[in-house]
């Protein structure tokens, strides 16, 4: 009666074990077997997946030389609702992994995409690893490498319904944001960056010769928007535009090679922004304001800054996301060949601006040769002066 009680309780014992390590490892990939179906996702997050599927995969023109995001790994953060910053202190709602290997070992489900989305895999994490719940910020820094399976250099970007709306600012709308920083992150680990270009110190001649500047960049823009464009014209403009540049390097030449490096830097990104907009159908581009309906030249916003309706931070800051934008549009259209590819070249020893390649064209084809008192008379350079006075004051 022993020997069978004692084995009865040894038996209890082994199936009790049995269930409590099989039973809990099933407990632990419960989630694991199971699919969530695209079309229980909200309508935000389908616009999330429907864009980025549009970028990487349904673009028959390179967003950038070599700049492939099809081959990488995302996570994809929808923030809460009142989260315009990325703070990691904020509860995110949820955390989706697109083409990230090894999700198969991880706390998550598979998401099931229909037919015409042509991502790797999509997983949705049950509950995110707190390397990725501590990311702060809106989007992984240029040159961090997070690793998740067996796939690393993750980047990460959080959105939520703002960066969808209508009335969201252009360059904060999901395809033209997400470009733009996965940009820095995946191709501008190399690029120097000569500094942060401040405009406070910036004398009224300083001023001035941005204002001249900025004329030359309406024209070009305006030039650049055509169905037919002239490169006679644009060659002319590449012409006022040296002479001015010239100038200012004389008067200040540490502020403009800081102004060349974050021109770059900023112009490059919006440029591929640009093009993954249009994939998208999402109006952005040059000066591309919040609920602006007329187009807004660069002249339009010095005069502005010049009677204190618009920010004189936008010299040195802002102003460099869109000039650098539009000289990408006008290297395109002057044919320059394997500009971006020297771009890509760069080293931090060795680095490159879209001015140097800009001046090498103008070298190299023997441009016309413009005073810079030809283009002050031009382009009214005493009324430029007057609005020059007026910002430099307020700045």
């Amino acid at each position: 009666m022993k020997k069978r009680l004692t084995s009865l309780i040894i038996l209890l014992l082994t199936i009790l074990f049995c269930f409590s390590v099989f039973g809990c490892e099933k407990a632990d990939n419960k989630f694991k077997g199971k699919v969530i179906k695209y079309e229980n996702l909200d309508s935000i997050d389908k616009k999330m997946f429907s864009q980025l599927n549009k970028i990487l995969y349904n673009s028959k023109e390179t967003l950038w030389k070599d700049y492939n995001l099809k081959d990488k790994s995302f996570i994809l953060i929808r923030k809460d609702e009142e989260d315009e910053n990325g703070s990691k202190n904020r509860k995110n709602v949820s955390y989706y992994a697109i083409n990230v290997n090894g999700m198969e070992d991880q706390d998550a489900k598979e998401v099931k995409m229909p037919k015409g989305f042509y991502f790797k895999s999509v997983y949705r994490f049950n509950k995110a690893p707190l390397k990725i719940e501590n990311i702060r910020g809106n989007f992984s820094d240029t040159g961090s490498d997070l690793t998740i399976g067996n796939s690393k250099n993750i980047f990460c970007f959080k959105y939520n319904t703002d960066n969808f709306r209508k009335a969201v600012d252009p360059a904060y709308a999901f395809s033209p944001f997400f470009t733009h920083e996965a940009f820095h992150h995946y191709m501008q680990n190399d690029w120097k960056l000569e500094g942060a270009p401040s405009s406070v110190a910036l004398t009224k001649k300083e001023i001035s010769c941005i204002g001249l500047k900025y004329k030359v960049l309406d024209k070009m823009r305006t030039e650049n928007e055509k169905d037919k464009i002239s490169k006679k014209k644009l060659n002319k403009l590449i012409s006022e535009y040296i002479s001015i540049e010239e100038k200012r390097k004389e008067i200040n030449e540490r502020y403009l090679n800081e102004e060349h490096s974050k021109e770059t830097a900023e112009g490059t990104a919006c440029y591929v922004g640009l093009k993954a907009a249009r994939l998208t159908n999402t109006r952005y581009g040059v000066l591309a304001f919040t609920n602006n309906k007329e187009k807004v030249t660069f002249s339009d916003v010095l005069d502005a800054m010049s009677k204190d309706k618009y920010p004189t931070t936008f010299i040195g800051d802002w102003e460099l996301y869109n000039t650098g934008m539009e000289l990408c549009i006008t290297l395109d259209n002057l044919g320059i060949k394997n500009w971006q590819k020297k771009l890509n070249s760069q080293t931090p020893d060795k680095p490159i601006n879209l001015y140097d390649i800009l001046k090498k064209y103008y070298k190299q084809n023997k441009l016309e040769e413009i005073s810079i008192e030809k283009i002050e008379d031009k382009y009214n350079y005493k009324e430029i002066l007057k609005k020059s006075e007026k910002i430099q004051r307020l700045l």
